[in-house]
């Protein structure tokens, strides 16, 4: 290390003690020939990409991203451009979803609204399914007198492999299969459609997308509650919260109703809190995933 060296026209003195092979970079110290340099689905990050370059590889194989589109129900949701009439609201979910699906690096080729029919609701379906290796639904999958996505999605011929989950929000969630391709519904409340999104579409995306199954689930932390908390429901819980990451201390955000969105545009992640009615206090520690 020429830091460490002291050199004139005649000679080179070092202050550290000289050792064979100190400071040598051995041929094959860091892979061998034979050596599975990089698992199959693995994700290329900067540091994957590095690597392989530092290789002289300058492509490698890798899965298509799964073509996705959204279609949104319910008449009524209106677009932002719309002048507002009694009992109606701004549709929000398909953006909303959109947005989060890429946080994780996935496109959507696709987001388009059916009207509260059958026919309609059947038409885009068919269509959507046709063109996308994932069809996000938001809406129309529970028990109302307008819910027609789970029959639609039914009389097509999509194999249903759950539906509702006990939890608080999203108990209305639908996952199916249609040959090769995957079927999300999720419920119309914008908070139990992006916390579904968060907990099973993207880890099933993922999967459709050739990532190690190891790495597809969100990243659970131990955190600290900063405050008491009153668990009221029977059902287990995904709360918004704010997470203090130096402290690891965590806040459960107030306004928690599936129909609100405030309190996950503070949010920075999804307390999770087992099912039974209970008192948690200030200092337990909880789990939570990181959004």
């Amino acid at each position: 290390m020429q830091e460490k060296a002291e050199r004139n026209e005649h000679y080179v003195k070092f202050s550290d003690e000289i050792t064979k092979g100190k400071n040598i970079r051995v041929k094959g110290d860091e892979v061998q020939k034979g050596d599975l340099v990089i698992p199959r689905g693995t994700i290329l990050t900067p540091g994957v990409v590095g690597f392989l370059a530092t290789m002289g590889i300058e492509s490698c194989s890798v899965y298509d991203k799964p073509v996705i589109s959204i279609l949104s129900t319910g008449d009524e949701c209106q677009s932002s451009n719309t002048e507002l009439r009694y009992g109606q609201i701004f549709e929000s979910n398909s953006i909303m979803l959109q947005k989060a699906l890429e946080e994780y690096g996935f496109k959507v080729k696709l987001r388009t609204h059916s009207a509260d029919t059958y026919e309609d609701t059947k038409s885009k379906v068919i269509h959507l399914l046709n063109t996308s290796d994932v069809l996000i639904v938001t809406g129309g999958i529970s028990v109302g007198d307008h819910d027609y996505v789970g029959r639609c999605i039914r009389d097509i011929g999509v194999k249903e492999l759950i539906y509702k989950i006990k939890q608080k929000p999203g108990k209305p969630f639908y996952f199916g299969r249609q040959q090769n391709k995957i079927v999300l519904a999720l419920p119309g409340n914008p908070a139990s459609s992006l916390t579904c999104l968060y907990q099973y579409g993207i880890p099933a995306i993922k999967l459709l997308a050739g990532t190690n199954s190891k790495d597809i689930f969100p990243q659970e932390v131990k955190m600290i509650l900063n405050h008491n908390h009153t668990k009221k429901g029977d059902r287990p819980e995904f709360l918004r919260s704010f997470y203090h990451p130096t402290k690891s201390l965590v806040d459960i955000l107030t306004k928690q109703r599936s129909s609100m969105l405030h309190s996950y545009a503070l949010a920075n992640c999804l307390v999770f809190l087992k099912e039974g009615r209970y008192e948690i206090k200030a200092g337990s520690e909880i789990s939570g995933y990181l959004i």
